[in-house]
């Protein structure tokens, strides 16, 4: 179920009616909400190539103006960027549902720089005129889409195989205010998968291995059954990737703390062959 909520119906009304012209700005807000009604009237698996051209017209009907608001340094630049990065987002969403992974990826790269500079609360609230109202957006109005956008784009880069932007963007949504156990497990797994790629086979692995262990006890029965219908990695990933790296590391100190503690969580989760297995590993038997 995606997070994010329609931003002008979001956004707080505040202070006397304007009387000024449609700026540019306005402008791109009601082209956004165009693109956005596109959307709402649409079920996610119902959408179309069409409806992606359209929301794409959209866009470039004030892509020029946005990026020229956007280097500005003052309440409208703020506003310009906001408006720019959820667009972006918006296409890449769709674009990925439609299975056009590497236009995704390249709407959510331009968005990236944007995504990041909204995700320090110091540059809200956004405020902007529309409809002749002053709008205030206040950043946790904006915090389950940011959050949104870090796992999806950390999930389109492991697709894509950029592992390490992949890692990059996962780590973001694990340590993101708003996120909680289901993102956590979901963004832990991306990086474990990400960093067997890698061959990063370093003590940090092993402990990221462990903690996704660990955050899969903590899933509600709904989230460990999606988990186990194969939809997702399950917590044999994190122990076949411990085991993996402690092999290769017989030395460290901590190897056989890290199999005791799995073993623990391994057979909450009723995988008892491996619980059996890791238990032995922390005995130091074979």
């Amino acid at each position: 179920m995606r997070m994010l909520v329609c931003l002008t119906l979001a956004a707080v009304l505040c202070g006397p009616a304007w009387c000024a012209p449609v700026t540019p700005l306005e402008e791109a807000v009601k082209a956004y909400n165009r693109l956005r009604d596109i959307e709402d009237d649409t079920q996610p698996s119902e959408l179309t190539e069409s409806d992606f051209a359209g929301m794409k017209a959209e866009y470039a009907t004030v892509q020029a103006n946005l990026e020229r608001l956007c280097r500005g340094k003052d309440e409208t630049g703020r506003a310009a960027r906001y408006y720019r990065a959820n667009f972006l987002y918006e296409i890449g969403y769709v674009g990925r549902l439609l299975k056009h992974s590497k236009e995704a990826y390249d709407a959510w790269s331009l968005a990236a720089a944007d995504m990041v500079f909204l995700s320090d609360s110091k540059n809200f609230p956004v405020v902007y005129p529309f409809e002749g109202k002053r709008r205030e957006i206040r950043s946790e109005d904006f915090a389950s889409t940011l959050l949104e956008f870090y796992s999806s784009m950390g999930s389109l880069c492991g697709e894509l195989k950029r592992h390490e932007e992949s890692i990059t963007w996962l780590s973001r949504a694990m340590d993101h205010p708003s996120t909680n156990n289901w993102v956590r497990y979901l963004a832990s797994s991306g990086i474990l998968n990400a960093k067997r790629e890698l061959r990063e086979m370093d003590e940090s692995l092993a402990q990221r291995s462990l903690d996704q262990i660990l955050l899969a006890t903590k899933l509600r029965p709904d989230e460990l059954q999606l988990v186990l219908s194969a939809r997702h990695p399950t917590a044999q990933l994190g122990y076949s990737t411990l085991k993996w790296v402690l092999q290769l590391h017989p030395e460290w100190d901590k190897g056989r703390n890290y199999y005791a503690q799995a073993a623990t969580a391994l057979a909450r989760l009723g995988y008892s062959s491996a619980a059996e297995e890791a238990q032995r590993l922390a005995q130091g038997k074979k």
